[in-house]
């Protein structure tokens, strides 16, 4: 029986933020192959019609091509989405090709992606070798040097907004302690609104108090049903003296413990402690963020 779906193309797999970069490899491999050659962007707003329920038309399209390219970088290497696509890529017979950029290496990679021969971004007759390969259509001649240029000063324009927010366990003058460290792993500042936390009380100290911190200027504490301490911690302006979350955060800050979110434990845990969730979310200007939670056993002890 005559296959239903006709295969050909490049289909480029990129996190939205790498848009720039993929917009660039698409506009050349296009050059390299004629312009009527499918190269599928899902960033691009020729490649998807209006109307149409994007998850299955992205998977379709995959299903199509022969030639799959995965954008990878320190920010795009972990997503699943990416990993996702390769796999339906693999699945459907199509060439996966992993193309560094950015600066990212290979040696960080893991499998499944690890198991496919790079390339990096910028060796485009590497990748138009790739996609002849698996087309069997010889590529045309490209403006190297242009795309070069145009590569770079896409990859400048980059932006990654990637804040990480999450709880340890410590210990302060001999004494358990539960805490909060905020890092900013992106490449822009970011402006944070206020931290929230839900703690069930039953992992505290007996004698410990939120009142022990003094700072009700900046923090809300309340309890709900469950026996957690609901506490919001804000980033507003304030007396001198009163210390707050701080309002903007860089990456060259590093990991910053919040002082103030600091919660004294008991010294001994019964099996339905160490399973108590503990819950958290950061809240910031203009990036999106989720409500997380760990069991209490699995928090990591950090000097």
């Amino acid at each position: 029986m005559a296959n239903p779906t006709p295969k050909g193309g490049v289909f480029i797999s990129h996190i939205g933020q790498e848009r720039p970069v993929a917009l660039v490899l698409q506009k050349y491999i296009q050059q390299a192959f004629g312009g009527e050659f499918t190269v599928f962007v899902s960033s691009d707003q020729r490649s998807i019609p209006g109307g149409e329920g994007w998850w299955e038309f992205i998977r379709s399209e995959i299903k199509k091509r022969v030639v799959v390219l995965s954008l990878l970088s320190d920010e795009s290497s972990p997503r699943e989405w990416i990993n996702y696509e390769a796999g339906v890529g693999d699945g459907s017979g199509a060439r996966v090709v992993p193309v560094a950029i950015k600066g990212y290496t290979f040696d960080k990679l893991d499998f499944p992606l690890k198991g496919f021969q790079g390339r990096y971004v910028s060796d485009l007759a590497g990748i138009l070798f790739d996609i002849s390969k698996g087309t069997d259509l010889v590529s045309g001649n490209v403006d190297v040097p242009a795309y070069l240029a145009e590569i770079r000063e896409a990859e400048e324009k980059l932006i990654y907004r990637n804040l990480i927010f999450r709880p340890i366990r410590t210990e302060i003058s001999g004494h358990p302690y539960l805490m909060f460290e905020l890092e900013n792993q992106g490449n822009v500042d970011i402006e944070l609104l206020f931290a929230e936390v839900w703690v069930p009380r039953r992992i505290l100290d007996p004698g410990w108090s939120i009142a022990s911190v003094h700072y009700p200027p900046v923090m809300e504490v309340d309890s709900d049903s469950s026996g957690n301490l609901h506490v919001q911690h804000y980033s507003t302006p304030a007396r001198q003296e009163v210390r707050r979350l701080e309002p903007v955060i860089t990456r060259s800050m590093g990991v910053r413990r919040i002082k103030d979110l600091r919660f004294a434990l008991k010294n001994q845990y019964t099996d339905d402690d160490l399973r108590s969730v503990i819950r958290y979310q950061i809240h910031a200007a203009n990036y999106d963020t989720s409500l997380e939670e760990i069991q209490f056993r699995d928090i990591a002890f950090e000097r």
